[in-house]
C-alpha cells in the first residue's frame, strides 16, 4: 500500500481547529494522483462520508493500531459495518497521522466511553511473504504470473536481505506503547485462545494473534461492545488472481539460514510472548528443515 498522506486544502474550513481535529488518509486516500488535485478532491469526496471526515480525537471509539498486513483492513471494515456509529480508524505508525495528532492525544481525549485499542501480532516470515505479494507487480514486474519460480523467490530472498520490510509491531515496541503505561510484557498471553485483554480509565487494549483470527468475532463482540461484530476478510492475497502463485510460493520458498538466523533472532521476544515453545519449534522446524 503506497504510502502517500495529503491534507485537501480546499475542502478545510479557514477556522479549522488543527489541535483538535485530524484528517487520517493513508488507508482512504491510497491509490490517487498526486499530482491531479481534482482527482484526489473526487476521492477524498467520494470516501468522506463512509470514514466520517474529518473527525475529533474524541470521536474515535476504536483504534486498530497494527503493522501492515497484520489484518489491519479487515478489522476497521468489519468494525464499521458491525457498528456504522462508532468511529473506527487504523493506524500503522503514527506518520499516519500527519502530524496533526499523536496516539497519546486520541487516548486523553474526553469520551463516554473507553477507548478500545485493536492490535494483532503476526509472525515475521508469513507477514513479509504477504508484504511481498502485495506489492509484487512492483517489486518484480508487470508479467511476474510468467516467470519461473525461482526468479520470483530470489528477488524475495534479496528484498529480506535489504530489509526491504518492517517487522515493526507499534503498541509492543518499547519506545511506542506507554499509553497510560500499559506494559503487555508484564501480563501473560492467552496463547490457547489467541488474545489478550489490558485495560485502564482511558483504554482497553485487545491484542490479537494473526493466526488465530479464527477467533477473533467472539472476543471483538464482548471486549469491544460491538454485539453484531462479524470479520470480513479485506485485502487479502488469497481471495486474488495471484492467489494460486501465493500458495505455490509458500509451499517452495526456500530460505538460506543466514536469512531465518536473522528473523527469528530479532523477533524472539515477540515470538516467546505470543507463541508456545512447540509452537515455536515447529515454525523453525518448517523453516529451518528446507535448509539445503
Amino acid at each position: 500500500m503506497l504510502r502517500i498522506s495529503i491534507v485537501v486544502m480546499s475542502l478545510i474550513p479557514a477556522d479549522f481547529d488543527w489541535n483538535k481535529f485530524l484528517i487520517f488518509n493513508r488507508h482512504i486516500l491510497g491509490h490517487f494522483n498526486e499530482k491531479t488535485r481534482a482527482n484526489a478532491e473526487r476521492l477524498y469526496l467520494s470516501t468522506r462520508s463512509k470514514y466520517r471526515l474529518p473527525y475529533r480525537n474524541e470521536d474515535i471509539e476504536i483504534l486498530v493500531y497494527s503493522g501492515g498486513k497484520t489484518g489491519t483492513s479487515s478489522l476497521v471494515m468489519s468494525c464499521l459495518r458491525a457498528d456504522p456509529s462508532r468511529c473506527a480508524i487504523p493506524v500503522q505508525n503514527e506518520g499516519d497521522l500527519f502530524g496533526v495528532s499523536r496516539i497519546i492525544d486520541i487516548v486523553k481525549s474526553p469520551r463516554n466511553r473507553k477507548l478500545v485499542i485493536i492490535s494483532s501480532y503476526r509472525e515475521p516470515i508469513s507477514r513479509h511473504i504477504s508484504a511481498f505479494f502485495q506489492g509484487i507487480r512492483d517489486l518484480v514486474g508487470p508479467n511476474f504470473m510468467a516467470l519461473p519460480m525461482h526468479v520470483i523467490t530470489n528477488r524475495f530472498i534479496e528484498l529480506v536481505r535489504a530489509n526491504k520490510w518492517q517487522d515493526y509491531h507499534p503498541f509492543l515496541e518499547n519506545d511506542r506503547k506507554n499509553f497510560d503505561n500499559v506494559d503487555i510484557f508484564a501480563k501473560p498471553f492467552n496463547k490457547e485462545e489467541g488474545y489478550q485483554i489490558f485495560e485502564t480509565d482511558k483504554v482497553r487494549i485487545i491484542q490479537l494473534r494473526f493466526d488465530k483470527m479464527g477467533n477473533w468475532e467472539p472476543v471483538i463482540r464482548r471486549y469491544a461492545e460491538m454485539p453484531k461484530f462479524r470479520l470480513i476478510p479485506h485485502n487479502l492475497t488469497s481471495t486474488k488472481p495471484e492467489a494460486g502463485l501465493y500458495k505455490r510460493f509458500c509451499a517452495e520458498l526456500v530460505l538460506p539460514k543466514d536469512v531465518l538466523d536473522d528473523l527469528f533472532s530479532r523477533s524472539e521476544k515477540h515470538l516467546q510472548y505470543f507463541h508456545t515453545p512447540a509452537e515455536i519449534a515447529g515454525l523453525k522446524q518448517k523453516w529451518y528443515g528446507r535448509c539445503k
